[in-house]
């Protein structure tokens, strides 16, 4: 028999508005995008000037090429936007749309700063609304 192809990576050239460095965020195929959302900045990051470890509510989106890769920063709009969280799940759930559960953020009223979410979002990815 044919012996297997050996898999290969290659780096590719990053072009656009780059996310910060971050952690626990979501990146998730919705039709013929990658949409990445959320996640937690990692202090002393010059790019954002984060000082301590804040979770983000920002939505980007790549778009890959044969030798490049394009991010965009997108603006959503929607009456119920899903507060900043890191830790979250994000599926495809169809009809461009991206459902979000659950996660943590920030939260100075609890004992350990951090406040457990269960609530649900669904973003609209054609129209960038919630």
């Amino acid at each position: 028999g044919k012996m297997p192809q050996p898999l290969l990576w290659a780096s590719l050239n990053s072009t656009g508005d780059q996310p910060s460095r971050r952690s626990g965020h979501s990146m998730t195929t919705v039709g013929n995008s990658y949409v990445m959302f959320g996640g937690i900045g990692i202090p002393g990051d010059s790019k954002k000037e984060v000082t301590k470890a804040e979770p983000f509510d920002d939505v980007y989106i790549l778009r890959i090429g044969l030798k490049d890769v394009h991010w965009s920063k997108e603006k959503t709009s929607g009456a119920q936007k899903p507060c900043a969280r890191t830790q979250h799940t994000a599926i495809d759930i169809g009809g461009n749309r991206l459902w979000v559960f659950g996660g943590h953020t920030t939260d100075p009223e609890t004992s350990n700063g951090i406040r457990n979410l269960n609530d649900s979002y669904v973003l609209d990815v054609q129209h960038l609304e919630w």
